[in-house]
């Protein structure tokens, strides 16, 4: 991986709503996450917050991936598109439509792997191309094969 790329994060979150989706997925992650280069910094869609930049403040089940594919110029543009989001708010309608099996609606709100997939859409990544972002869940990212664990370790 370039030193200037980014890098997803997959994690398992927490709490009951991190167990819940972890369950409800038959998945191991219930959350990700884009990490800037300075390897620190996230943007995210958290529930309460929306789409947020914030710091890391504890690599406890997180995984770190590469997308060995993507290039410096993709991940600009990638960041450059998902800090266009920053302040939207966070997709529940969405969430309550992985429950209801029902069609979700194009509302210009991100849950946190609507919006990782649909960043990575939009800078041309082959990532689950044939997936609709709405139907991205955190732990089916893990299974592209253009997705790989990173070697990279926090200081």
């Amino acid at each position: 991986m370039q030193e200037a790329g980014g890098r997803l994060l997959l994690m398992r979150g927490r709490g009951i709503e991190g167990s819940l989706v972890r369950w409800y997925t038959r998945s191991a992650f219930a959350h990700c996450a884009f990490l800037y280069p300075d390897g620190r910094t996230i943007i995210e869609s958290c529930a309460g917050y929306g789409v947020r930049q914030t710091a890391i403040k504890s690599w406890d089940g997180i995984t770190v991936c590469d997308i060995p594919g993507m290039t410096v110029l993709q991940w600009q543009k990638l960041f450059y598109w998902v800090e266009d989001k920053l302040g939207d708010k966070y997709d529940w309608s969405s969430i309550l439509t992985f429950l209801t099996r029902n069609k979700p609606n194009q509302n210009n709100r991100w849950f946190c792997s609507e919006l990782c997939h649909a960043a990575l859409n939009a800078v041309d990544s082959q990532v689950l191309v044939r997936v609709k972002s709405s139907k991205v869940y955190p732990g089916l990212l893990s299974y592209s094969p253009l997705i790989t664990v990173s070697a990279w370790q926090p200081k």
